[in-house]
């Protein structure tokens, strides 16, 4: 069984970027605000990709405000094909598959996007998708995102 929900998400793509220009030191709060283009995207995958952003946003120490949290996080759903423009010289544009969850990290108080990624090909097929694979690749992207939150030290590093 668990050879098959791999082989499941194995043909998603997850990849991330981050601007190395900025630090993601002194962010403490976040708010989750969902992209006006996913309509007609199904309501209960955009609770579970909500949810798995808040538990993995959680277990880094951040503390989610409704409103005006240090980052932003915003995640869209794009149901066509489309490249990937990166505005860095340094990351080449990307082709991604119909059906890609993008999400955004933007620092408020610098107004710019700090950290992106990406699972190419998660909504590919029409038919429904099992939950334990939307929180998967949700979950692989995030795991991706380098930073916690500032003062935030992690259990294991508190009990050293």
């Amino acid at each position: 069984m668990v050879a098959l929900a791999s082989c499941t998400t194995s043909k998603v793509r997850v990849d991330t970027t981050l601007d190395e220009r900025v630090s993601l030191a002194y962010n403490r709060t976040y708010s989750i605000l969902k992209s006006s283009g996913l309509q007609g995207f199904d309501e209960e995958n955009q609770q579970i990709i909500v949810d798995e952003i808040e538990t993995q946003m959680r277990a880094r120490g951040y503390t989610y405000q409704e409103e005006k949290g240090d980052l932003s996080v915003i995640f869209s759903v794009y149901t066509d094909a489309f490249r990937l423009k990166q505005t860095d010289p340094n990351y080449a544009a990307s082709k991604l598959k119909k059906g890609t969850l993008l999400i955004h990290l933007v620092d408020e108080a610098l107004n710019r996007s700090v950290w992106m990624g990406y699972a190419s090909g998660l909504f590919e097929k029409t038919e429904a998708l099992p939950e334990s694979q939307v929180r998967s690749a949700t979950r692989r992207i995030m795991d991706q995102y380098p930073a916690t939150a500032y003062g935030y030290l992690p259990m294991k590093m508190a009990k050293q």
